[in-house]
């Protein structure tokens, strides 16, 4: 898999010797891929809100989920996600999808556990496809929509300090 800077590079490469209006080209095809991978992050962003001290950042797979409150612990700040972008289809690979999301956004913060608030299900866009058909004095027309779905989450980011 290429990142942005080879991939520059490569356009750059097959344009070398060409004309100037060929540089141009592949410094705009550069901007275009940043713009695209900026737009995907976008897309796929987390948020939170500091409520507390922020902490330097740890591995997400060290981020535990609670689903209610350890006996001891400081907030750190609210954090909200969702599954857009995921291309998960069922349920429940979209709700793993969202809790990974908030162990990832906890973990940037130096949290080292979420206290889950909620995952729910969210409409998002929808498809409509259709076809129609004519024969003689008749018509025949047949549609369908397909709603796409998403899930949201919502949490603490906190510190539990070791006993």
């Amino acid at each position: 898999m290429w990142n942005l800077w080879e991939w520059n590079e490569a356009a750059r490469s097959m344009v070398a010797g060409g004309s100037k209006g060929a540089a141009v080209r592949a410094k705009r095809i550069g901007a275009l891929a940043v713009a695209a991978a900026v737009m995907t992050l976008a897309a796929c962003a987390s948020s939170h809100v500091i409520v507390g001290v922020r902490r330097p950042a740890i591995s997400p797979g060290d981020v535990v989920i609670y689903l209610s409150p350890p006996a001891k612990y400081e907030e750190i700040a609210l954090i909200n996600t969702t599954s857009r972008g995921s291309w998960s289809l069922s349920a429940q690979k979209q709700t793993d999808w969202v809790v990974e999301r908030l162990k990832v956004e906890a973990a940037t913060l130096g949290a080292n556990g979420v206290l889950l608030q909620s995952v729910s299900e969210r409409q998002g866009s929808s498809i409509v496809t259709g076809t129609s058909a004519r024969s003689g004095g008749g018509a025949l027309a047949v549609g369908s929509v397909v709603g796409i779905s998403d899930h949201a989450g919502t949490g603490i980011a906190i510190f539990v300090p070791k006993t």
